[in-house]
């Protein structure tokens, strides 16, 4: 099962970072920049450190929300919501190689983002999540139906660890998106592990 860390808030950059690349040598599948506390410069600065980081061990970096950073960073992609920019405005800006994530819950939200140009979805939350807590649970027959129902890659976010992912083996995902699990665990490594093993 491939394993997509979306980034917790930074309160201390050096353990941030460290958390961070020890998850990077773990062998990861994808990051994904989501900071909805700092102003764009703070953002634009850790994007770019982040980038090089990346880099180093070869793991796609996607920016959450700011097509203006994915470009300023030359980050590989971009994550949008029912809030951000239309899927198609972004594809014009960031151009064919670029990475577009989206978010969906429906069928009719799933085949339209499909349309417009989506390289995978973003399907949630799953479980119950502290890093949204407003986020609305969707069964894992729901989640089947969608997966079945695109032939992208699914990736299952909201409230994922090493002990539930087991659940969502048969449901046609690509991997999960995890965030807490990861960057709050002392030992992030025997989580990946875990997980990858499924």
């Amino acid at each position: 099962m491939k394993i997509y860390l979306i980034t917790s808030d930074m309160k201390d950059e050096n353990i941030w970072f460290n958390k961070i690349e020890r998850i990077l040598k773990s062998g990861i599948d994808y990051i994904q920049y989501r900071d909805k506390l700092n102003s764009t410069a703070v953002k634009y600065y850790t994007a770019k450190k982040l980038k090089t980081l990346c880099n180093k061990y070869k793991t796609p970096l996607i920016i959450n929300n700011s097509v203006d950073i994915c470009l300023a960073v030359e980050a590989d992609g971009v994550h949008l919501g029912k809030d951000d920019m239309p899927i198609d405005v972004a594809r014009k800006i960031l151009g064919p190689d670029k990475i577009i994530g989206a978010s969906a819950r429906t069928l009719q939200n799933l085949k339209r983002q499909e349309k417009s140009g989506a390289d995978y979805f973003g399907i949630g939350a799953l479980f119950k999540t502290n890093t949204k807590k407003d986020a609305e649970i969707i069964s894992i027959e729901k989640l089947i139906e969608l997966t079945s129902n695109t032939s992208i890659p699914v990736f299952a976010i909201g409230g994922i660890n090493e002990y539930n992912a087991v659940k969502l083996k048969n449901t046609g995902i690509k991997g999960i998106c995890t965030s807490s699990a990861l960057m709050n665990s002392p030992n992030p490594e025997k989580i990946i592990e875990k997980i990858k093993s499924i």
